[in-house]
């Protein structure tokens, strides 16, 4: 219980965090993402940032549901 309460703030201060980033029009880190620090972004965790939901399926290259920092970094590349 405390581990799931635990995430759900972390997820809830990253999506404040990230829609405080898109209104600045910036790109969010991917460490500012990765709410639970697995090295990987879920889409629950993109949900702070609309860039990267859009781009999803083209980001999660391997399909694998996941956006890791390697995959992350082709969108980094594009803006």
């Amino acid at each position: 219980m405390k581990t799931t309460t635990t995430l759900l703030a972390a997820l809830f201060a990253t999506s404040l965090s990230g829609l405080a980033l898109a209104e600045e029009g910036k790109m969010p880190k991917f460490s500012d993402l990765d709410a639970n620090g697995d090295g990987a972004i879920t889409q629950e965790e993109a949900g702070a940032a609309p860039a990267v939901i859009e781009q999803w399926t083209a980001l999660d290259a391997n399909a694998d549901g996941k956006v890791d920092e390697e995959e992350f970094a082709t969108l980094k590349g594009q803006s």
